[in-house]
């Protein structure tokens, strides 16, 4: 397995890995109807410009045998109740269904606390749906603990979600 920095030319697969990640996921969480409403070529529109025109978080992917399988997107903390010099956070984290529970996400996340640790980040954070709990056990057996901080996620299918935060000291 390869890790690197996201390429313009991976927009189409990142686009592709980030859908079917969240349709399988959030297959017991989220409405059918959003689920399926989720495209991809939406989708590479907006990595597109992410790619194109960055902003602070850094996108990272790994490959497996020159296939694209995941990616990470982390970042200074968005969060107004930490220091944005001390404190990163995970932006995103998705592997493609076919390739869960084969390490790629661990890996992802692993090289992210390892260059949270080069930019001299002291701890890291990330938001996780509070009913998803495979993306809970994940984070907790890499050592992420839940810090107390809830927040609503209006930003989805139109309803309402509670997002709980983790957080592991580098």
């Amino acid at each position: 397995m390869f890790i690197r920095k996201a390429k313009l030319n991976d927009i189409s697969k990142l686009a592709e890995i980030h859908v079917l990640a969240w349709q399988t996921a959030y297959a017991e969480i989220m409405s059918p109807e959003f689920l399926n409403s989720l495209s991809i070529e939406e989708r590479t529109s907006d990595w597109q410009g992410w790619i194109n025109e960055p902003g602070p978080g850094t996108t990272i992917v790994i490959e497996n045998s020159a296939e694209l399988t995941g990616f990470c997107v982390f970042g200074p903390s968005r969060d107004d109740d930490v220091s944005l010099e001390k404190v990163g956070e995970i932006l995103a984290l998705n592997v493609h269904p076919k390739f869960w529970r084969c390490g790629h996400g661990k890996i992802l996340c692993k090289t992210a606390m390892n260059e949270a640790r080069q930019r001299r980040w002291e701890s890291l954070t990330l938001w996780v749906l509070k009913s998803n709990e495979r993306a809970r056990l994940f984070y907790q057996s890499l050592g992420f603990k839940l810090d107390g901080a809830e927040r609503n996620d209006t930003s989805g299918e139109g309803g309402t979600l509670k997002e709980i935060r983790y957080g592991k000291t580098l």
